[in-house]
């Protein structure tokens, strides 16, 4: 039987900056992940919330990728699920921190065998 393993990544980008955001969007946020995943995107919706935040979910060839803003807090939100191996995680973390000039990015990493 084939053993398959499933990586769920939370990733907590505390204390960026809102207007970096504002100008470079979500959506370009999202794509440097989907590049860095080296992943396809099959599937992308998006939802602005009135009268601040942001969500961006995407089905993608490995599994999901989701991000939530919350600018009030300058808290932004990343869920990943992937059958795939991820990338070196350092890399994920360096992306969102010198992108979005955050204070700081925790990444919690679970894996799941089957």
């Amino acid at each position: 039987m084939k053993i398959t393993r499933i990586e769920d990544l939370i990733i907590e980008v505390r204390g960026y900056d809102r207007e970096v955001l504002r100008k470079i969007t979500l959506s370009s946020v999202f794509d440097g992940l989907l590049d860095l995943l080296d992943t396809i995107l099959l599937q992308r919706i998006s939802h602005t919330f009135h009268p601040v935040g942001e969500t961006m979910v995407g089905i993608i060839s490995a599994s999901h990728l989701a991000i939530h803003t919350y600018p009030e807090f300058n808290y932004l939100y990343v869920n990943l699920n992937s059958c795939q191996p991820l990338p070196d995680l350092e890399q994920l973390r360096r992306f969102l921190g010198e992108t979005l000039h955050a204070d700081e990015v925790v990444i919690h990493r679970r894996s799941i065998l089957l």
